[in-house]
């Protein structure tokens, strides 16, 4: 991850003989302002490895379990027929997470001592066993390299499941900042906005984590970032390496969720003469996405899983699609309505929901701040209007994300909502962070006034990350049962 990190950085470095003054696109780098935030973003995430509640996170009990499989070295999880996936783990990490679950599922609140006596208490518990975890077992070992890498560590120094689970967090938080980071680097425009997208309060939380989420947001979000600064920038060229680490980092795409392969389109976005012309682009194109549509179907024949049936929601693909056919105009009605009734509700939940499980372990903001989140963001946004505008760049990334989250509602339509649910369920707001940002940078891409609204681009990013702030400290004093014992 960090070698492709690396390649993509240096092969979109402005190349020393060619002049920035000659170009209308000169490359502007973060000012001071937004390296301050991700410094202090460092040190607040680091904090909250420690107080937000143990395994808190949405699913962070099952991706411990991946994770700490992951620690061992165990790549491919195991299949024991059916939706049984899993595999070898420590029986200390095991015993932990039943522990933690015990606690969300009856909502009985506990605290950072008592999970640090716990862990203490499990260090008798040696040897591994077999754990069955399907819902992540399924997820390629891609998302979990760096809370594996925190966990083997502390393992390796002697450190308990506690130690192990801190360990994780911190490693997870870091190398999504510094992939955030990069991409703040390398984003020719709409760099504030960025920073607000990667610093909300849920964001951070996850990051804090041990969770899959932080790398499947920061990994695309640097691809975006490199395929605009590759159209926008004239003083970028992209070399053989360039090209190498492009496509390998669309190919990884592939290896985080199935339906992220439709977000490589962003790579149609980059002209044609860093390919040396269409062919090359068509062949590039072909072979980079046809390599990751192949090791997707491979990955998902592999591990095949199916949500409502693990979690018990009566959800029929067939009758569904069924339906579908049958009653073609009710179907568009009801899944427009599941879209007209349910995106307001991601943004809340995207911006402002701290924990995965029933209170106390959840936390909200309140519906007035998330709505003012984004209204600055909507702000801040044309306020760094690129120019000159690029109206085609706008319109494809406002398609692809409206596209994006069409395909994501169908997906949980047809493999997790009930039949007679009144709307689509299971979508949670954190699955469209990234269709937030495309639609971000689409208004940033056509915004008419970016120059004459150049000062108040610093204010309003000022005012964004206070109402983050505000929104990240009531969820910590919500979890004051946690931490303060």
């Amino acid at each position: 991850m960090h070698m492709m990190t690396i390649a993509a950085a240096e092969s979109a470095r402005p190349e020393p003989e060619k002049p920035i003054a000659n170009s209308a696109h000169a490359f502007r780098y973060p000012g001071p302002l937004v390296v301050a935030m991700m410094i202090l973003a460092v040190c607040i995430g680091m904090v909250m490895c420690v107080v937000q509640p143990a395994l808190n996170a949405p699913d962070e009990d099952y991706h411990w379990q991946r994770a700490v499989q992951v620690s061992h070295g165990q790549l491919l999880a195991d299949r024991h027929g059916g939706q049984d996936y899993g595999g070898q783990i420590d029986l200390a990490a095991l015993e932990f997470a039943h522990w933690a679950s015990t606690h969300f599922q009856s909502a009985s609140a506990f605290s950072l001592s008592q999970a640090r006596q716990v862990s203490a208490a499990l260090e008798s518990s040696q040897g591994m066993v077999r754990a069955s975890f399907p819902s992540s077992a399924t997820f390629s070992p891609l998302a979990y390299l760096p809370q594996a890498t925190g966990i083997a560590a502390a393992r390796h120094w002697g450190g308990g499941v506690f130690a192990q689970m801190i360990a994780g967090r911190m490693a997870n938080l870091l190398v999504y900042l510094a992939l955030m980071a990069s991409a703040v680097w390398m984003a020719p425009c709409g760099q504030r906005l960025l920073v607000l997208l990667a610093l909300t309060a849920p964001a951070l939380h996850l990051a804090a984590s041990v969770s899959a989420d932080p790398l499947n947001f920061a990994l695309p979000a640097l691809l975006f970032a490199w395929c605009l600064r590759l159209r926008l920038d004239e003083t970028t060229s992209l070399s053989r390496r360039g090209c190498l680490g492009l496509g390998l980092m669309l190919i990884a795409l592939s290896l985080l969720k199935p339906i992220y392969l439709l977000l490589g389109a962003m790579a149609l976005l980059v002209p044609a003469r860093h390919f040396g012309g269409q062919h090359g682009r068509r062949v590039f194109l072909m072979v980079t996405i046809g390599a990751g549509l192949a090791l997707t179907l491979a990955w998902n024949a592999a591990y095949p899983f199916m949500p409502g049936r693990y979690w018990g929601t009566d959800a029929v693909p067939k009758t569904v699609l069924l339906n579908i056919f049958h009653a073609p105009v009710a179907s568009l009605a009801y899944f427009f309505h599941s879209l007209t009734h349910q995106l307001p509700i991601m943004w809340l939940d995207g911006w402002g929901r701290m924990g995965g499980y029933p209170p106390p372990f959840m936390t909200h903001a309140s519906t007035a701040l998330s709505w003012a989140g984004l209204a600055t963001m909507l702000a801040i946004a044309t306020a760094e209007g690129h120019q000159p505008r690029d109206l085609r760049a706008s319109a494809f990334m406002a398609a692809l994300a409206a596209l994006f989250t069409c395909i994501i509602f169908l997906a949980f339509w047809l493999t997790f909502s009930p039949s007679n649910a009144a709307v689509i369920q299971g979508v949670q707001g954190r699955y469209f962070l990234l269709a937030f940002l495309l639609i971000g940078w689409a208004l940033v891409c056509a915004a008419p006034f970016g120059n004459a609204l150049q000062q108040l681009r610093s204010p309003l990013l000022i005012l964004g990350l206070t109402l983050q702030m505000v929104s990240l400290l009531q969820g910590i004093e919500n979890f004051r049962f946690y931490w303060a014992n």
